[in-house]
């Protein structure tokens, strides 16, 4: 939601279903946005070499920095949907119905975890 939202706020058109594609050949229209999919490919594999190539394509894309920021975005993120599938954390109604459009395109019923987060209470 966060990223759409900052498209719009820069008046870019980004395509957010890219986060789900198998190859990462375009960029979605986010700045080094095929770089950061390989890395989180990459991050989400468990790959040392494929992590490591991830990361120094993102060093030369983004810097050293960026890098960083991009590693500190994945590990957050992966430690708050661990807590919250841990403690089944359901999406309350507005919720449900604010995101129901991003949850279709990019198919995030189809997760296991969605099983807890999007079940109605």
């Amino acid at each position: 939601m966060a990223l759409r939202g900052n498209a719009l706020a820069k008046n870019r058109e980004i395509d957010i279903r890219q986060v789900r594609t198998e190859e990462n050949a375009d960029d979605g229209g986010i700045d080094c946005g095929r770089e950061l999919n390989s890395f989180v490919d990459a991050f989400m594999s468990h790959d040392e070499a494929q992590l490591s190539q991830a990361r120094e394509a993102l060093v030369n894309a983004m810097g050293a920095a960026g890098m960083v920021e991009a590693a500190a975005v994945a590990g957050n993120f992966q430690r708050m949907v661990r807590i919250a599938d841990c403690i089944g954390i359901p999406f309350d109604e507005s919720r449900m119905e604010m995101t129901a459009g991003v949850r279709e395109e990019l198919k995030l019923n189809e997760f296991q975890s969605a099983e807890n987060t999007f079940k109605r209470s």
